[in-house]
């Protein structure tokens, strides 16, 4: 599908959501709303099995 002129494959998305080890499954979906503007939405199942928190690096060092 195209957006805003750039060529975008949801699956790609998906594959790259899927990824994350935080992420069990991923959808995204392209929104159509009525002024033609489109828009990917994703949705996520967050992984249950991990326990850890995210972890933020301090950039201060």
């Amino acid at each position: 599908m195209k957006i805003r002129g750039f060529r975008i494959e949801l699956g790609e998305i998906e594959a790259l959501l899927d990824q994350h080890p935080m992420v069990q499954e991923a959808v995204a979906i392209a929104h159509e709303n009525a002024s033609t503007d489109k828009r990917i939405i994703a949705y996520i199942v967050p992984n249950q099995d991990n326990t850890q928190e995210p972890q933020l690096q301090d950039e201060q060092g």
